[in-house]
């Protein structure tokens, strides 16, 4: 872990699957560009997302901030930013709207504003998210 810690080796969060990987090398196979073209684009599915991988690995705690999102965010994506766009600012405003969708939760804590995933059915207006009904139709013919 101090090899993270210092950054001589970046963890890549994947569908739950932790691997590393060099900082230095290349992207990795499958690594995908993530273009900021200006403060109004949205990233709070990227965002929310990122708080599920980092919470479900149970490393970072129940909570994340915004630093280690971003962290994150740029270890699985090679981040290109325009030119007078602040990432950071952008990430910021992502939150809020995941939080606002209740995609995450905002929580205040002794260490400054955390993030974490919200519980299943929150912000959703009353929608299933997440189950699948299974239908299943006999054929009486034999």
């Amino acid at each position: 872990m101090l090899l993270i810690f210092f950054s001589l080796v970046n963890q890549v969060v994947n569908k739950g699957m932790v691997s590393y990987r060099d900082p230095e090398s290349a992207p990795g196979r499958g690594q995908r560009t993530l273009h900021v073209t200006s403060e109004d684009v949205d990233l709070s599915k990227l965002f929310s997302r990122a708080v599920r991988e980092l919470t479900s690995t149970g490393e970072d705690g129940p909570e994340v901030d915004l630093d280690s999102v971003e962290e994150s965010i740029r270890a699985n994506y090679a981040v290109e930013v325009e030119p007078g766009v602040d990432f950071r600012s952008v990430l910021l405003h992502s939150s809020r709207r995941a939080a606002k969708r209740g995609m995450v939760t905002q929580v205040e804590s002794e260490d400054g504003p955390g993030f974490r995933p919200s519980t299943p059915g929150a912000g959703n207006k009353g929608k299933q998210v997440g189950q699948i009904e299974l239908i299943v139709c006999q054929n009486n013919h034999h």
